[in-house]
């Protein structure tokens, strides 16, 4: 029986997350007491960091909370405070000038240094010397700060930051000024980023230490979806929630929402409802999984993703050993101290973790992206390396590959 298109799929399915979104509630109405909160929303990609603080921007807007959001820009050429532009511009042209002129102050020339838009509504403004200056950039963090603070003497002002992690040095620099100056005004501060392959040193990780010194700051990590939120994900799709079902879609997603939207979407213009499938049915891979899975793998080194593929071949747990006795089959060689530093680059960019309990063992974090990495090599290849794989198993363990838990192709 064919199933139809999912009417509510997108922005009106909203599964789970009760406990996250009863503390950004409890934040909201603390900022409108007059308690100013930040709170970052952190996972991996797909994980639905944005699409849980719509929520809360939603429920925001219809408590009277004004709403401004700035999205960090990934490519190149984007302005400095980019972020803080676009919420900025928001503001300034929605608000009538006496008001902006009565808010902003003795700030606003240094504001319109950064958003033009300010001059047009206030064409008097008298011009003042750049941001370039510490003691010029200090004047324009404290009169952004000041309007937030006493646009929120009128309106609870909600600031949402997302993909904090392609943000610029300058805006890091002014969300911490922001987070520390905040604690007694009617505003609630919302960023989401991935904390997931951001080396040593990086921009955000040194914000993120700062804000965290912040008394009103909280970091919620967002994991994915549990089995029964995805039966209830499934069920709201059409589909039959049926136990094998739900089992051979958890399994695949791990509950990352991304993911599970791609599959749901996939099964649900089948043929059939494929309820009989078990967890061992073969998974097809949608196109924007394989799309995302591709754009995380693109970040690692060919020799990292060398290794991937490897391990992709072995199966969803590989043990560092086997790993190491195929990588000898490599040219160059991928053994040693080369092969623990790709290992941890990948654990790092959460498309390995370490087995709880199992030294030295290995997962793919996702089976979506072990099946996505074997299904891009041909068959010629697939059968060598397997070939291969299995002669340096028996040798290894001293017993037939089926018998060791790292040779299960699937």
């Amino acid at each position: 029986m064919a199933v139809a298109p999912l009417p509510r799929f997108g922005p009106f399915t909203f599964i789970g997350r009760e406990r996250e979104l009863a503390t950004l509630h409890a934040a909201l109405a603390d900022a409108t007491a007059g308690h100013g909160r930040i709170v970052l929303l952190a996972g991996e990609p797909g994980v639905g960091k944005t699409r849980l603080a719509q929520e809360l921007t939603a429920y925001a807007r219809q408590r009277g909370a004004l709403v401004l959001v700035g999205r960090c820009y990934e490519g190149e050429g984007a302005p400095p405070f980019w972020p803080w532009v676009q919420m900025l511009r928001t503001s300034v042209m929605d608000g009538d000038p006496a008001r902006l002129r009565q808010e902003m102050g003795l700030g606003a020339a240094d504001i319109a240094q950064v958003v033009p838009e300010v001059r047009e509504r206030l064409p008097d403004l008298t011009a003042i010397p750049g941001v370039e200056s510490a003691q010029a950039r200090f004047r324009l963090f404290d009169s952004v700060t000041r309007f937030f603070q006493a646009a929120a003497q009128r309106q609870v002002q909600v600031l949402l930051v997302d993909d904090l992690h392609w943000a610029d040095i300058p805006s890091l620099l002014l969300l911490q000024f922001v987070a520390r100056e905040v604690g007694e005004a009617r505003v609630l501060v919302l960023g989401t980023y991935r904390d997931l392959g951001l080396p040593r040193g990086h921009a955000l990780l040194q914000a993120l230490g700062e804000i965290a010194r912040a008394p009103d700051s909280q970091t919620l990590s967002l994991q994915g979806l549990s089995a029964p939120e995805v039966a209830r994900f499934l069920e709201c799709s059409g589909l039959q929630p049926v136990e094998p079902l739900v089992t051979a879609v958890y399994q695949a997603t791990e509950g990352n929402p991304f993911f599970l939207t791609e599959v749901v979407r996939l099964l649900a213009h089948e043929e059939s409802q494929a309820a009989s499938r078990g967890p061992q049915s073969a998974m097809a891979i949608p196109q924007g999984v394989r799309a995302a899975v591709e754009r995380r793998l693109h970040a690692l080194s060919a020799e990292c993703q060398q290794m991937l593929t490897l391990a992709a071949v072995m199966g969803r747990q590989v043990e560092l050993a086997a790993l190491e006795s195929a990588g000898a089959l490599l040219r160059p060689p991928l053994t040693g101290e080369r092969l623990l530093k790709v290992v941890e680059k990948a654990v790092a960019a959460r498309i390995l973790a370490a087995v709880p309990q199992a030294v030295g063992r290995y997962s793919f974090t996702h089976a979506l992206i072990r099946e996505t990495l074997y299904a891009e090599l041909s068959t010629a290849r697939r059968v060598r390396f397997h070939r291969q794989i299995g002669g340096v198993l028996e040798r290894l363990y001293g017993a037939t590959p089926e018998a060791h838990p790292s040779t299960s192709a699937g």
